[in-house]
């Protein structure tokens, strides 16, 4: 049985929606990833890269998905310079390139590259000082022919996401990344001196027939960089050793009702990550044991687009939860569930927010003893960043 999130519980109010401080996009937002830097937070000094937004949208004139790359920065909003408690307002940078539609961004271990996923079936590599260029350090074309020197755009691949294997202290020079893909395979990726190099690609997921399976999510475990998780529109997680091979996962699991589309391994936690669904629930789990969630899950009434693990504490979870907007959970161990904390998103009845809450992380201002909340929706083409006081708490 699952916990769900109340009505009542979920309503924010238009006045405390509008003292987060919001920013227009370009495009359709999708994706906010916080820039790993010091565990002291980042500075609001104007200046220094804090988080990228990344967006995508269909062209429906050329038929063609493009996007965009947002670095951002955070300062102290002028009309609360003096206060004791400032508030805090996102800059994002105005003069970056289109590029191919943006699935999904990482930041590297050390903060100073950026991946992304694309609609055109390019994984790119940028540096921080390059985000906002249209050519990137290094990137690498993923398509279903392999044997044509030349793609057509029907037969490229949409890279879904993507994620770094280097938070489990790789030597320098062998960090890889795992991309998702929509034609049902997976990929692990090596920088080299002239680009990305595919070094392994596999089928990953599949429907009955076996027509591929977009697989909507990849992620490495943090403390094994050989190890992987995916999930999948056929609604499978799977896990992955590739010292094993990938001919067959190490395990699979068919508990989810709907497309996995989100998964996160927990930073310090061996062994424990979180899942997001199509079909609404936010699950914790032990990798080795798939077959029952550790936790009893919490229904969003929202399809779980992200999960982002709170940078230091064990328990917090954030959700981008779409049609419920974002939300913050925290495990009770008392109660061996997890439960919503606190919920950031517009003054809408759960499951109706049409402008869907797609990119969340945390964020850390230098100084600033609350945690920060970044988020990207989509249809409405905003940016936000929330604290605590603009929120609705559970009571």
């Amino acid at each position: 049985m699952a916990t769900t999130v109340p009505a009542a519980e979920l309503e924010l109010t238009k006045d405390n929606l509008g003292e987060a401080h919001i920013v227009a996009l370009a495009k359709c937002g999708d994706c906010a990833e916080r820039r790993p830097l010091q565990e002291e937070g980042v500075p609001a000094d104007g200046t220094t890269v804090a988080l990228a937004l990344a967006t995508y949208e269909l062209d429906k004139t050329t038929n063609k998905r493009k996007g965009q790359i947002v670095p951002c920065t955070v300062a102290i909003a002028q009309d609360s310079a003096c206060d004791q408690s400032p508030k805090y307002k996102l800059c994002p940078q105005t003069d970056v390139a289109d590029l191919a539609g943006v699935f999904d961004i990482k930041w590297s271990a050390d903060g100073n590259m950026l991946a992304s996923a694309h609609a055109d079936g390019t994984c790119q590599v940028r540096t921080v000082a390059s985000l906002h260029e249209a050519t990137p350090l290094a990137a690498a074309q993923l398509q279903t022919k392999d044997d044509e020197e030349e793609v057509e755009a029907s037969e490229s691949c949409f890279c879904l996401s993507l994620d770094w294997n280097d938070r489990a202290g790789c030597a320098p020079g062998e960090a890889k990344l795992a991309v998702s893909r929509s034609d049902g395979k997976l990929s692990v990726l090596a920088m080299r001196s002239d680009g990305l190099e595919a070094v392994h690609t596999w089928d990953a997921h599949a429907y009955p027939g076996p027509a591929p399976a977009e697989v909507w999510i990849t992620a490495f475990d943090c403390f094994d960089p050989q190890v992987l998780i995916s999930g999948a529109d056929e609604a499978k997680l799977k896990l992955w050793d590739q010292r094993v091979g990938t001919d067959m996962p190490l395990g699979v699991c068919n508990v989810h009702d709907a497309g996995v589309c989100s998964a996160q391994f927990h930073p310090r936690k061996p062994n424990i990550f979180a899942t997001g669904s199509y079909d609404s629930h936010v699950r914790i789990w032990d990798k080795r044991n798939l077959k029952k969630p550790t936790l009893e899950p919490l229904d969003t009434s929202g399809g779980v687009w992200r999960v982002k693990w709170h940078p230091t504490d064990d328990d917090r979870l954030l959700v981008a939860a779409m049609r419920s907007g974002f939300i913050e959970t925290k495990i009770s161990t008392s109660n061996a569930k997890l439960e919503p904390l606190r919920f950031y998103r517009d003054n809408f009845e759960p499951g109706r927010w049409e402008a869907l809450g797609y990119g969340v992380d945390w964020l850390r201002v230098r100084g600033q003893p609350a945690d920060l909340v970044v988020g990207a929706s989509f249809y409405d083409r905003k940016g936000y960043l929330f604290s605590p006081t603009q929120c609705t708490a559970v009571q």
